[in-house]
Protein backbone atom coordinates (compact mmCIF):
# COMPACT_ATOMS: atom_id res chain seq x y z
CA UNK A 1 0.00 0.00 0.00
CA UNK A 2 1.51 3.53 -0.83
CA UNK A 3 1.53 6.09 1.58
CA UNK A 4 1.91 9.91 1.37
CA UNK A 5 5.48 10.88 0.41
CA UNK A 6 6.20 13.62 2.89
CA UNK A 7 9.56 15.15 0.73
CA UNK A 8 7.88 14.54 -2.52
CA UNK A 9 5.34 16.93 -0.39
CA UNK A 10 7.54 19.39 0.46
CA UNK A 11 9.42 19.79 -2.97
CA UNK A 12 5.88 20.38 -4.72
CA UNK A 13 5.82 22.82 -1.83
CA UNK A 14 8.57 24.56 -3.02
CA UNK A 15 7.99 24.28 -6.96
CA UNK A 16 4.91 25.54 -6.70
CA UNK A 17 6.10 28.62 -4.62
CA UNK A 18 8.13 29.38 -7.47
CA UNK A 19 5.84 30.73 -9.56
CA UNK A 20 5.74 34.26 -7.81
CA UNK A 21 5.90 38.18 -8.44
CA UNK A 22 7.60 38.96 -5.10
CA UNK A 23 10.69 36.64 -4.48
CA UNK A 24 11.77 37.05 -0.84
CA UNK A 25 8.20 38.93 -0.28
CA UNK A 26 5.71 36.14 0.10
CA UNK A 27 3.93 34.76 -2.47
CA UNK A 28 2.09 36.72 -5.01
CA UNK A 29 0.02 34.93 -7.88
CA UNK A 30 -2.55 36.38 -9.47
CA UNK A 31 -5.10 34.79 -11.14
CA UNK A 32 -4.80 35.28 -15.33
CA UNK A 33 -1.10 36.18 -14.48
CA UNK A 34 2.40 35.44 -16.35
CA UNK A 35 3.02 33.10 -13.02
CA UNK A 36 -0.61 32.25 -12.82
CA UNK A 37 -0.50 30.63 -16.26
CA UNK A 38 3.13 28.82 -15.41
CA UNK A 39 2.02 27.34 -12.16
CA UNK A 40 -0.94 26.29 -14.28
CA UNK A 41 1.55 24.78 -16.47
CA UNK A 42 3.40 22.95 -13.72
CA UNK A 43 0.00 21.35 -12.43
CA UNK A 44 -0.96 20.42 -15.51
CA UNK A 45 2.36 17.92 -16.00
CA UNK A 46 2.20 16.53 -12.98
CA UNK A 47 -1.37 15.67 -13.10
CA UNK A 48 -0.97 13.86 -16.27
CA UNK A 49 2.45 11.88 -14.54
CA UNK A 50 -0.17 10.84 -12.26
CA UNK A 51 -2.42 9.37 -14.75
CA UNK A 52 -4.98 11.90 -15.04
CA UNK A 53 -6.61 13.45 -17.45
CA UNK A 54 -6.63 17.29 -17.46
CA UNK A 55 -8.27 20.20 -18.97
CA UNK A 56 -9.09 23.81 -18.24
CA UNK A 57 -12.82 24.79 -17.87
CA UNK A 58 -14.15 28.36 -19.58
CA UNK A 59 -13.22 30.51 -16.91
CA UNK A 60 -10.04 28.71 -15.75
CA UNK A 61 -10.68 26.16 -13.26
CA UNK A 62 -7.79 23.15 -13.74
CA UNK A 63 -9.47 20.03 -13.82
CA UNK A 64 -7.66 16.49 -13.12
CA UNK A 65 -9.59 13.60 -13.39
CA UNK A 66 -9.17 9.83 -13.03
CA UNK A 67 -12.04 7.67 -14.28
CA UNK A 68 -13.18 5.31 -11.27
CA UNK A 69 -14.63 1.37 -11.77
CA UNK A 70 -18.17 2.56 -11.57
CA UNK A 71 -18.78 5.40 -13.96
CA UNK A 72 -22.01 6.02 -12.55
CA UNK A 73 -21.03 6.88 -9.57
CA UNK A 74 -20.47 10.60 -8.78
CA UNK A 75 -16.90 11.52 -8.44
CA UNK A 76 -14.94 12.67 -5.02
CA UNK A 77 -12.98 15.98 -5.63
CA UNK A 78 -10.10 17.42 -3.57
CA UNK A 79 -8.44 20.74 -4.45
CA UNK A 80 -8.53 24.08 -3.48
CA UNK A 81 -7.32 27.97 -4.82
CA UNK A 82 -4.39 28.00 -6.84
CA UNK A 83 -4.26 32.13 -6.76
CA UNK A 84 -2.73 33.79 -3.78
CA UNK A 85 -3.53 37.24 -1.98
CA UNK A 86 -0.34 39.83 -2.43
CA UNK A 87 2.53 38.86 -0.36
CA UNK A 88 0.93 35.78 1.19
CA UNK A 89 2.39 32.41 2.27
CA UNK A 90 3.11 29.43 0.05
CA UNK A 91 1.08 26.97 1.88
CA UNK A 92 -2.44 28.95 1.63
CA UNK A 93 -4.56 27.21 -0.88
CA UNK A 94 -1.51 25.44 -2.15
CA UNK A 95 -1.59 22.41 0.62
CA UNK A 96 -5.09 21.50 -0.62
CA UNK A 97 -4.08 21.21 -4.31
CA UNK A 98 -0.84 19.38 -3.46
CA UNK A 99 -2.74 16.89 -1.18
CA UNK A 100 -4.95 15.96 -4.59
CA UNK A 101 -2.05 15.45 -6.81
CA UNK A 102 -0.28 13.23 -3.63
CA UNK A 103 -3.52 11.04 -3.49
CA UNK A 104 -3.51 10.73 -7.47
CA UNK A 105 0.57 10.28 -7.19
CA UNK A 106 -0.24 7.82 -4.29
CA UNK A 107 -3.19 6.05 -6.19
CA UNK A 108 -1.32 5.58 -9.94
CA UNK A 109 2.16 3.83 -7.11
CA UNK A 110 -0.63 1.39 -5.77
CA UNK A 111 -2.40 0.89 -9.43
CA UNK A 112 -5.50 1.24 -7.52
CA UNK A 113 -8.47 2.65 -9.11
CA UNK A 114 -11.51 4.01 -6.81
CA UNK A 115 -14.88 2.92 -7.37
CA UNK A 116 -15.93 6.91 -7.34
CA UNK A 117 -14.08 9.12 -10.41
CA UNK A 118 -11.61 10.70 -8.88
CA UNK A 119 -10.96 14.69 -9.26
CA UNK A 120 -8.46 17.37 -8.30
CA UNK A 121 -9.72 20.88 -8.89
CA UNK A 122 -7.49 24.04 -8.78
CA UNK A 123 -9.69 27.03 -8.46
CA UNK A 124 -9.41 30.18 -10.11
CA UNK A 125 -9.90 33.82 -8.34
CA UNK A 126 -10.68 32.98 -4.86
CA UNK A 127 -8.82 35.63 -3.32
CA UNK A 128 -10.47 38.71 -5.51
CA UNK A 129 -7.25 40.38 -6.08
CA UNK A 130 -7.36 40.86 -9.14
CA UNK A 131 -11.21 42.14 -9.63
CA UNK A 132 -11.83 42.86 -6.03
CA UNK A 133 -14.99 40.04 -6.12
CA UNK A 134 -13.75 36.80 -4.92
CA UNK A 135 -14.53 33.17 -5.17
CA UNK A 136 -15.58 33.64 -8.74
CA UNK A 137 -14.34 29.94 -10.08
CA UNK A 138 -16.46 28.26 -7.15
CA UNK A 139 -19.02 30.65 -7.87
CA UNK A 140 -18.88 29.33 -11.63
CA UNK A 141 -18.98 26.14 -10.68
CA UNK A 142 -21.90 26.48 -8.64
CA UNK A 143 -23.87 28.08 -11.25
CA UNK A 144 -23.96 31.60 -9.68
CA UNK A 145 -21.99 33.63 -11.75
CA UNK A 146 -22.84 35.24 -14.86
CA UNK A 147 -21.23 37.02 -18.26
CA UNK A 148 -22.78 39.96 -17.66
CA UNK A 149 -21.37 40.48 -14.37
CA UNK A 150 -17.83 39.48 -15.67
CA UNK A 151 -18.03 42.39 -18.01
CA UNK A 152 -18.69 44.57 -15.54
CA UNK A 153 -15.86 43.65 -12.65
CA UNK A 154 -12.46 45.46 -13.85
CA UNK A 155 -9.28 45.60 -12.30
CA UNK A 156 -6.44 47.86 -11.27
CA UNK A 157 -6.12 48.82 -15.07
CA UNK A 158 -9.97 49.12 -15.75
CA UNK A 159 -9.92 46.30 -17.94
CA UNK A 160 -12.53 43.61 -17.23
CA UNK A 161 -12.72 40.27 -15.83
CA UNK A 162 -14.17 39.38 -19.09
CA UNK A 163 -11.53 40.55 -21.40
CA UNK A 164 -9.10 39.26 -19.34
CA UNK A 165 -10.22 36.21 -19.35
CA UNK A 166 -10.75 36.28 -23.10
CA UNK A 167 -7.01 37.21 -23.23
CA UNK A 168 -5.95 34.71 -21.37
CA UNK A 169 -7.24 32.12 -23.94
CA UNK A 170 -10.69 31.54 -22.12
CA UNK A 171 -13.82 31.57 -23.31
CA UNK A 172 -15.92 33.02 -20.58
CA UNK A 173 -18.88 33.21 -23.30
CA UNK A 174 -19.07 29.28 -22.38
CA UNK A 175 -19.70 30.23 -18.62
CA UNK A 176 -23.16 27.92 -18.44
CA UNK A 177 -21.11 25.00 -18.85
CA UNK A 178 -18.86 25.42 -16.26
CA UNK A 179 -21.81 24.50 -13.90
CA UNK A 180 -21.37 21.27 -11.83
CA UNK A 181 -24.84 20.04 -10.69
CA UNK A 182 -25.28 18.85 -7.47
CA UNK A 183 -25.14 15.55 -7.97
CA UNK A 184 -21.78 15.22 -9.69
CA UNK A 185 -19.73 15.05 -6.61
CA UNK A 186 -20.00 12.59 -3.84
CA UNK A 187 -17.60 14.83 -1.82
CA UNK A 188 -15.44 18.02 -2.40
CA UNK A 189 -12.92 18.08 0.23
CA UNK A 190 -10.73 20.92 0.65
CA UNK A 191 -7.88 20.08 3.14
CA UNK A 192 -6.55 24.08 4.08
CA UNK A 193 -4.10 25.07 6.85
CA UNK A 194 -5.92 26.89 9.46
CA UNK A 195 -5.30 30.31 9.47
CA UNK A 196 -5.35 30.99 13.36
CA UNK A 197 -3.54 29.09 16.36
CA UNK A 198 -6.26 27.43 17.88
CA UNK A 199 -4.28 23.86 16.44
CA UNK A 200 -1.02 24.76 17.82
CA UNK A 201 -2.24 25.99 20.83
CA UNK A 202 -4.05 22.52 21.37
CA UNK A 203 -1.38 20.66 20.12
CA UNK A 204 -3.36 19.08 17.42
CA UNK A 205 -1.87 18.04 13.63
CA UNK A 206 -4.97 18.56 12.44
CA UNK A 207 -8.97 19.96 12.59
CA UNK A 208 -12.30 19.00 10.81
CA UNK A 209 -13.78 22.21 9.81
CA UNK A 210 -17.57 22.66 11.76
CA UNK A 211 -18.30 26.35 10.75
CA UNK A 212 -17.59 28.17 7.82
CA UNK A 213 -17.52 31.85 9.29
CA UNK A 214 -19.20 34.43 6.66
CA UNK A 215 -17.02 37.61 5.93
CA UNK A 216 -19.04 40.70 5.93
CA UNK A 217 -17.68 44.17 6.04
CA UNK A 218 -19.75 47.40 7.01
CA UNK A 219 -18.52 50.95 7.17
CA UNK A 220 -19.75 52.91 10.06
CA UNK A 221 -19.65 57.02 9.95
CA UNK A 222 -19.31 58.79 13.17
CA UNK A 223 -19.69 62.38 13.56
CA UNK A 224 -18.48 64.77 15.78
CA UNK A 225 -17.20 68.36 15.65
CA UNK A 226 -13.97 69.43 14.13
CA UNK A 227 -12.54 72.22 17.04
CA UNK A 228 -9.34 73.28 17.87
CA UNK A 229 -7.55 70.44 20.01
CA UNK A 230 -5.71 73.52 22.30
CA UNK A 231 -8.71 75.71 22.98
CA UNK A 232 -11.81 73.87 23.33
CA UNK A 233 -12.44 72.02 26.97
CA UNK A 234 -13.14 68.91 27.40
CA UNK A 235 -16.82 69.07 28.47
CA UNK A 236 -17.34 70.70 24.91
CA UNK A 237 -15.71 68.25 23.00
CA UNK A 238 -17.55 66.56 20.53
CA UNK A 239 -14.72 63.87 19.79
CA UNK A 240 -15.57 61.15 16.96
CA UNK A 241 -13.04 59.01 17.83
CA UNK A 242 -13.40 58.32 21.47
CA UNK A 243 -17.01 58.05 20.52
CA UNK A 244 -15.37 55.43 17.78
CA UNK A 245 -13.03 53.67 20.51
CA UNK A 246 -15.76 53.48 22.80
CA UNK A 247 -17.94 51.81 19.88
CA UNK A 248 -14.90 49.59 19.02
CA UNK A 249 -14.35 48.04 22.73
CA UNK A 250 -18.01 47.11 23.31
CA UNK A 251 -18.32 45.25 20.09
CA UNK A 252 -15.33 43.33 21.18
CA UNK A 253 -16.85 43.11 24.84
CA UNK A 254 -19.83 41.65 22.88
CA UNK A 255 -17.98 38.85 21.22
CA UNK A 256 -16.11 37.66 24.36
CA UNK A 257 -18.97 37.55 26.54
CA UNK A 258 -20.63 35.40 24.20
CA UNK A 259 -17.67 33.36 23.95
CA UNK A 260 -19.18 30.77 21.26
CA UNK A 261 -16.63 31.20 18.56
CA UNK A 262 -18.01 34.40 17.10
CA UNK A 263 -15.01 37.01 16.67
CA UNK A 264 -15.09 40.50 15.22
CA UNK A 265 -12.61 42.66 14.19
CA UNK A 266 -12.29 45.99 13.79
CA UNK A 267 -9.43 46.87 11.68
CA UNK A 268 -9.39 50.30 9.58
CA UNK A 269 -10.18 53.41 10.95
CA UNK A 270 -9.79 56.80 8.65
CA UNK A 271 -10.16 60.36 10.72
CA UNK A 272 -10.98 63.59 9.77
CA UNK A 273 -9.58 66.17 8.98
CA UNK A 274 -6.22 64.15 10.89
CA UNK A 275 -4.38 67.31 11.96
CA UNK A 276 -2.42 66.53 15.33
CA UNK A 277 -4.24 69.96 16.78
CA UNK A 278 -7.92 69.31 15.42
CA UNK A 279 -10.86 67.17 17.06
CA UNK A 280 -11.60 64.63 15.30
CA UNK A 281 -14.50 65.51 13.60
CA UNK A 282 -14.95 62.06 11.56
CA UNK A 283 -14.39 58.82 12.06
CA UNK A 284 -15.06 56.10 9.62
CA UNK A 285 -14.50 52.78 10.66
CA UNK A 286 -14.62 49.04 8.54
CA UNK A 287 -15.58 46.89 11.34
CA UNK A 288 -15.69 43.28 10.72
CA UNK A 289 -15.14 41.40 8.23
CA UNK A 290 -14.55 37.53 9.73
CA UNK A 291 -17.31 35.85 11.74
CA UNK A 292 -18.31 32.96 13.11
CA UNK A 293 -21.93 34.49 13.87
CA UNK A 294 -22.57 37.91 12.32
CA UNK A 295 -22.98 40.77 14.38
CA UNK A 296 -25.43 43.33 13.38
CA UNK A 297 -23.99 46.64 15.45
CA UNK A 298 -26.97 48.82 14.94
CA UNK A 299 -27.90 51.64 17.24
CA UNK A 300 -30.33 49.78 18.93
CA UNK A 301 -29.55 45.97 19.13
CA UNK A 302 -26.80 43.53 18.19
CA UNK A 303 -28.02 40.03 16.94
CA UNK A 304 -26.72 37.51 14.39
CA UNK A 305 -27.54 36.00 11.06
CA UNK A 306 -25.50 33.15 10.65
CA UNK A 307 -27.16 32.02 7.82
CA UNK A 308 -26.39 35.29 5.92
CA UNK A 309 -30.21 35.56 4.77
CA UNK A 310 -30.69 39.14 6.08
CA UNK A 311 -30.15 42.06 3.34
CA UNK A 312 -27.91 45.22 3.53
CA UNK A 313 -31.36 46.67 4.55
CA UNK A 314 -32.26 44.62 7.25
CA UNK A 315 -28.77 45.42 9.46
CA UNK A 316 -29.09 49.56 8.41
CA UNK A 317 -27.00 51.02 11.16
CA UNK A 318 -29.44 53.76 12.34
CA UNK A 319 -31.52 50.98 14.11
CA UNK A 320 -34.02 50.97 11.69
CA UNK A 321 -35.76 48.39 9.48
CA UNK A 322 -36.84 44.54 10.28
CA UNK A 323 -34.07 43.21 13.23
CA UNK A 324 -32.34 40.15 12.58
CA UNK A 325 -33.13 37.41 15.18
CA UNK A 326 -31.56 37.67 18.41
CA UNK A 327 -30.02 34.57 19.91
CA UNK A 328 -30.29 33.33 23.96
CA UNK A 329 -26.85 34.58 24.83
CA UNK A 330 -27.40 37.89 23.31
CA UNK A 331 -30.15 39.33 25.09
CA UNK A 332 -28.21 40.22 28.39
CA UNK A 333 -25.65 42.13 25.72
CA UNK A 334 -28.27 43.84 23.29
CA UNK A 335 -29.77 45.42 26.46
CA UNK A 336 -26.33 46.18 28.22
CA UNK A 337 -25.79 47.96 24.51
CA UNK A 338 -28.78 49.79 24.58
CA UNK A 339 -28.52 50.95 27.70
CA UNK A 340 -25.17 52.13 27.02
CA UNK A 341 -26.13 53.91 23.68
CA UNK A 342 -29.02 55.36 26.24
CA UNK A 343 -26.68 57.19 28.40
CA UNK A 344 -24.19 58.23 25.58
CA UNK A 345 -27.25 60.06 24.28
CA UNK A 346 -27.57 61.51 27.16
CA UNK A 347 -24.50 63.06 27.46
CA UNK A 348 -24.34 64.19 24.05
CA UNK A 349 -27.91 66.04 24.79
CA UNK A 350 -26.79 67.55 28.01
CA UNK A 351 -23.22 69.15 26.28
CA UNK A 352 -25.52 70.17 23.35
CA UNK A 353 -27.24 72.36 25.82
Amino acid sequence: MAFANQSRIEQTVEALAQFNATPGAGITRLSYTTEYRAAQAYLKQELEAAGLSVRLDPIGNLIGRKEGTDRSLAAIAVGSHLDSVRNGGKYDGAMGIICGLELARMMQEDNLSLQHPFEMIAIVEEEGNSFGSGILGGKALSGLLETDYLKQLTNNDGVTAYDVMKAYGLTPDDLPQVKRDKTSWAYFIEPHIEQGPVLESEKLSVGIVDTIVGIRAKKLIITGRPDHGGTTPMHLRLDAVVAAMKIVHLVDEMARELNDGTVTTCGSLHVEPGAPNVIPGKVEITPPGVHRYHFWCGGKAAGTAASGRLSDRDRRTDGSGPRPPVRKGHRRIVSRAARKRTAAEDVAQRRRT
